[in-house]
């Protein structure tokens, strides 16, 4: 779920309206709610739907998401370097010997657990857009990622490994069946680097082109998670940049 001091829709509300306006008979995701609506009814749907909104502010905050990330963050490999320090050091004290395969042990369990929470989305992560730039901050991470505006945008699918384990009695059997779909992704990538944002309902090609977009590959990890409404909201914000357009019908 979405959560800070603005979602976005504040600020893409208005480049809703005024493409809207320039578009009435093309299609655009309310960026409310994400539902699909011509230019022309925008207005009423936003005065139905969502009462309270149908007067502009004059735009909004800094937007700020925050999702599930499926990246692993640079602390999820510490403990494994502690087991590598351990491990070398250990023998070097024969009587710490035990005591070091105890700590090695501890370690690569932690390791191995917090790798496996981040891969499959427990940890959060924190992303901006200043008007310049997207930022995205991991709950766990050291560093900020910045994509400077203008970049390329990527869209494709997100997948992970499905696996099953089952067995008869004590014996436990682990199979893989397959790549389970996630969703679809934008990714957004320039000079300093990407971000790669994962929505379970995506409709940017429905609704979007533009010479910054391409298809990209299968993929795995993405920094974070977005909603309907809030991926709606950051492809709005991509169009007032330039890199985005409305389709033609």
């Amino acid at each position: 779920m979405l959560s800070g001091s603005s979602t976005g829709a504040e600020t893409a509300l208005p480049i809703a309206r005024a493409l809207a306006e320039a578009n009435p008979r093309a299609m655009l995701p309310c960026p409310l709610c994400a539902a699909g609506v011509r230019g022309e009814n925008l207005a009423g749907h936003v005065s139905k739907a969502h009462p309270g909104n149908d007067v502009d502010a004059g735009g909004g905050p800094m937007p700020i998401w925050t999702g599930a990330g499926r990246r692993p963050p640079v602390l999820v490999f510490l403990p494994f370097a502690i087991a590598a320090v351990v491990a070398a050091l250990g023998p070097v004290a024969h009587l710490l010997a035990p005591a070091a395969v105890v700590a090695v042990g501890l370690a690569l369990a932690a390791g191995f657990g917090l790798l496996a929470a981040s891969l499959s989305g427990v940890f959060s992560a924190r992303m901006t857009f200043d008007g310049r730039a997207l930022s995205v901050r991991h709950r766990l991470g050291l560093r900020c990622r910045r994509v400077f505006l203008p970049a390329e945008l990527e869209i494709g699918s997100i997948s992970e490994r499905r696996s099953d384990t089952s067995g008869p009695g004590e014996t436990l059997h682990s199979t893989t069946d397959g790549d389970r779909r996630l969703g679809g992704y934008l990714r957004v990538h320039g000079a300093t680097g990407s971000i790669t944002v994962l929505a379970r309902k995506t409709s940017l090609g429905q609704y979007w082109d533009g010479p910054h977009l391409q298809n990209g590959p299968r993929r795995r990890l993405s920094d974070i998670t977005l909603d309907a409404a809030g991926f709606g909201a950051l492809t709005y914000l991509l169009a007032s940049a330039g890199m985005l357009s409305l389709r033609r019908r």
